[in-house]
């Protein structure tokens, strides 16, 4: 037994004996005034120290009843339903690891339920007692009732409240201290009508210090309100000594001024925690809000705008203020229509089939997944050119509450891509390439280490590293996480296509089974198909089709050739592939049955950057990079790569090796 423990127990008894001497000498209910204390210390000690510590406190209870001249039998059955009581507390709120919770009205709930069985069991031994001792029944109920503001006021003490900080300043703390005081001493100590008001006064005195002080600090005047109330009134004292005392006997001033202590502590106790938890709430909700506003301001490189469904600006971020040119200030309030010209909101809506109203354009946005270029005008009137992404935030009911904006300035690339376009008219090869190359070394070095670091953090936030999320914001950042993806492997292409284009590349040739790298990279596309709900299917020859040749990097035009089919083709479109041996070499053919590719653009399909009109009018994202990339790899096998597609039918894609890579 430790040290606590014995000051618990010396606590306990001098509470027991004090109680009994404050009685007057023809009551039996003094000795219950420390049940609380009993039980507040079996809660905070470990279950394999109960049994000795219930008999030391049933016999401290057992004394405590005889110094009180009741008879044997008398103090053996009220000890031992105050025993059973306190037990059935203890045993109720006990929590391994710690003390129990005191953080919510819905706790309290279970200490006021679990203290009334408590008080009642207290009670009923009390009243067996009591039967054969042929004493009257006001008394059980004055015990069941003492034992039940014991448990309320006193075993909170030993329960883990949460810690809060006082709002109230030295002056307000003093004013409300003075009016509890002066309501105690009022109510306890005088006898007429103004011993009335102040049992009143109390009331709003202890909600007083819920709003504003500490719970444990609320919780201590609750116990000091309880304690001057017992003793005050049992020295004859006061309002309840002299309205009810006088008339019914001292058992029924203990009933009514427990009850009125009831009272007390359910105005206060509930009231502080309810104002603790929003407290805490507030606190995690402001927290929570510095997070994410931290990672909107961090974010220069984006533009993150939020509009109401009016279309009105409430959010613009430190990016949007850089690509823009825009302070805040200068636009919240204002319509996000602003950044647009008349012509853009028409072309827009031609784009979607919508009316060119900003609604009409603002929901077809939202309802597309893949970001779309948008031509944005900056404060000093250049057009920019950037992939606006717009995201609802949804009511409960379904309606928009209101916009994410997120918008990249893709100028330059547009740019390049214009450039790289004419450069192809004009014939200047040599002049392309060398802007090609310039390009992806610049891409290569710059955005790779900061896409990294951005999905990093992403992760860490997704994972809660930062506390708990709500699925809004959730949502949000699954979607910049969708786009770093996006980026991290247009960076991963742009190197591909770098080192493929170095002359002093070399394959790395093995001996490998074209089956198993066509059934893996069919088991690597297999998910999107099924998730796009496309039929995806691949036939191999029974007999091995050996070659020597590059494993990882035939996979990887494979992967490229499988994942365009299923991604050019609608729901319930079919796309096969088949491996085989051919007139001219060993043959992997990936056909489909989707959009399909006009005939005039076939001859630039393994162009770098260059996408068809079909992607573009469908809004399928790309970069132009995987066709040129599978191009040159097949290449370096000394193969190539036929086409045959038809708009409307769909296309198939022939990979040829010769015979010569062939092994036997």
């Amino acid at each position: 037994m430790g040290a606590a423990h014995v000051a618990g127990l010396l606590a306990y008894a001098l509470g027991a004996w004090a109680a009994r001497d404050a009685m007057p000498p023809d009551e039996a209910v003094g000795d219950f005034i420390a049940v609380g204390l009993a039980a507040g210390l079996l809660i905070r000690s470990p279950r394999a120290a109960w049994p000795l510590l219930t008999s030391v406190l049933a016999v401290v209870t057992f004394l405590s009843c005889l110094s009180a001249g009741t008879d044997l039998h008398f103090a053996v059955t009220s000890t031992a339903g105050t025993m059973l009581g306190v037990l059935v507390v203890a045993h109720r709120l006990h929590v391994g690891g710690g003390p129990p919770p005191l953080l919510s009205p819905v706790d309290f709930r279970v200490l006021a339920r679990t203290s009334v069985l408590g008080a009642g069991l207290g009670g009923l031994g009390a009243a067996a007692a009591a039967w054969s001792a042929g004493q009257p029944w006001p008394e059980q109920l004055a015990t069941a009732a003492f034992h039940l503001i014991s448990y309320l006021v006193l075993v909170p003490f030993f329960m883990r409240v949460r810690r809060g900080t006082t709002v109230a300043g030295q002056g307000e703390r003093m004013l409300q201290v003075t009016l509890l005081v002066g309501s105690a001493a009022v109510a306890f100590t005088v006898h007429n009508e103004i011993g009335h008001l102040g049992m009143v006064a109390m009331f709003p005195a202890l909600a007083w210090a819920a709003l504003r002080f500490d719970v444990r600090e609320t919780l201590g005047q609750v116990l000091v309100v309880a304690v001057t109330g017992d003793v005050l009134t049992m020295r004859g004292l006061g309002s309840f000594s002299a309205a009810v005392g006088e008339a019914t006997g001292s058992s029924w001033t203990l009933v009514f001024l427990q009850a009125y202590l009831i009272a007390c502590v359910l105005v206060a106790v509930p009231f502080a925690l309810m104002v603790a938890l929003q407290s805490h709430t507030a606190a995690g909700a402001r927290a929570q809000a510095a997070t994410l506003q931290s990672i909107v301001d961090g974010a220069r490189g984006v533009a993150i705008m939020v509009t109401t469904p009016k279309g009105e600006i409430t959010l613009f971020n430190h990016g949007a203020e850089a690509q823009l040119g825009y302070r805040s200030a200068d636009v919240v309030g204002r319509q996000v229509t602003m950044f647009l010209r008349r012509h853009e909101l028409v072309r827009l809506a031609s784009r979607f089939g919508v009316a060119p109203t900003r609604g009409d354009v603002s929901r077809a946005l939202s309802r597309t997944v893949a970001p779309t270029d948008v031509e944005l005008i900056r404060k000093d009137g250049m057009p920019r050119v950037h992939q606006v992404t717009l995201a609802p935030v949804l009511h409960d009911g379904g309606e928009p509450s209101a916009y994410v904006v997120t918008a990249e300035d893709v100028t330059e690339r547009v740019r390049t891509q214009r450039s790289l376009e004419q450069a192809l008219r004009g014939q200047r090869l040599r002049e392309i390439d060398q802007i090609k190359d310039d390009f992806v070394s610049s891409v290569s070095h710059e955005l790779r280490t900061p896409i990294t670091s951005i999905m990093g953090y992403l992760e860490l936030l997704e994972d809660g590293g930062f506390g708990e999320l709500t699925p809004e914001q959730l949502d949000a950042l699954s979607r910049v996480s969708g786009n770093s993806r996006r980026l991290l492997h247009l960076v991963d292409d742009l190197l591909t296509l770098s080192s493929l284009g170095d002359p002093g590349q070399v394959l790395v040739r093995k001996q490998i089974d074209l089956r198993l790298t066509a059934l893996t990279a069919f088991d690597v596309v297999a998910p999107t198909a099924q998730g796009q709900g496309v039929s995806f299917d691949i036939d191999v020859p029974e007999e091995p089709v050996m070659l020597m040749a590059d494993a990882d990097q035939l996979e990887r035009v494979l992967v490229n050739l499988m994942g365009n089919a299923v991604k050019f083709t609608p729901a319930d479109g079919k796309v096969v592939t088949r491996v085989g041996c051919g007139r001219d070499g060993v043959e992997v053919s990936v056909a489909d049955n989707g959009l399909g590719i006009p005939c005039e653009e076939q001859p630039r399909l393994f162009s770098r950057f260059f996408r068809s009109s079909t992607a573009a009018d469908a809004a399928i994202q790309g970069t132009g990079l995987g066709l040129s990339i599978a191009w040159q790899i097949v290449e370096l096998h000394g193969g190539r790569i036929e086409v045959d597609s038809e708009p409307g039918r769909g296309s198939e894609f022939r990979v040829v090796l010769p015979r010569v890579a062939a092994i036997g």
